[in-house]
């Protein structure tokens, strides 16, 4: 079931490639734009020797950053559930924003992080301080890289157990964390296998970024196909599970 959901939501992004783009090209765009401010604050330098150096709020600036950097996806995201779910279509270049919805997506978002977060943190620092022997004994370096990658790997499946909620809110439905739990019970194995087809397709994207004449477009295209690929997974599995709907994404 792994791969079905995965490419009936890659299939979705296929077929509606021009709308992803309406929901998702300004609010990318909006993102670089507050990064290259960001780092030009950063290494702003005087015209001419000896000259007095403005001082820069970078705090002010770095926190805006960062809002966007939290914002932008959610509101892609909002944007592409209620498409998706509802067939509601993006008029013009500018998506809604959907103010209320938005911020029960974001701290719905956070929720999930700390609900899934804090359990692999905790798990990971037993394993390395009381299971695993020292990266300088024999084999242990490459079973710690073999943990971190299993942890990571079980982090994203409960990451994917839980996600349910996010489209829940931006659909403005209230779900709890156990509901989500609940309409994905006995799905770990297709939640792993989502997992190892995102980290697959990552892979496969980067490694696009080191072919001559196309690697510099691959590496700007690779984050926003990663993203839509990941919302695209959520609708699907939120349409499957909750919705109940096998056709999710076709």
């Amino acid at each position: 079931m792994g791969w079905s959901i995965f490419r009936q939501s890659v299939l979705a992004l296929w077929h509606n490639a021009g709308t992803a783009l309406r929901l998702s090209l300004i609010p990318s765009l909006l993102i670089v734009a507050a990064l290259v401010l960001a780092f030009a604050a950063v290494y702003a330098i005087p015209s001419r020797p000896g000259a007095a150096v403005t001082p820069v709020p970078f705090l002010a600036i770095w926190s805006a950053v960062f809002l966007i950097l939290a914002l932008v996806p959610a509101w892609i995201a909002v944007g592409w559930h209620r498409f998706m779910l509802l067939g509601e279509r993006p008029r013009g270049w500018w998506p809604r924003l959907h103010g209320v919805n938005l911020g029960r997506y974001i701290l719905r978002a956070v929720l999930v992080f700390l609900a899934t977060a804090v359990p692999t943190l905790i798990v990971g620092i037993v394993l390395v301080k009381y299971v695993l022997p020292t990266p300088a004994s024999g084999g242990g370096y490459f079973l710690l890289k073999g943990c971190q990658l299993g942890l990571s790997l079980l982090w994203g499946a409960a990451i994917l157990r839980f996600s349910p909620v996010l489209p829940a809110a931006a659909l403005g439905e209230t779900m709890p964390l156990e509901d989500a739990l609940d309409a994905t019970v006995g799905t770990n194995g297709t939640m792993l296998a989502l997992v190892a087809l995102i980290v697959a397709t990552n892979i496969a994207l980067q490694i696009l970024g080191f072919v001559p004449v196309i690697g510099i477009l691959a590496r700007l295209a690779t984050g926003w196909v990663m993203m839509m690929i990941g919302i695209s997974i959520i609708t699907t599995v939120f349409a499957r599970f909750v919705e109940e709907d096998q056709t999710a994404g076709d």
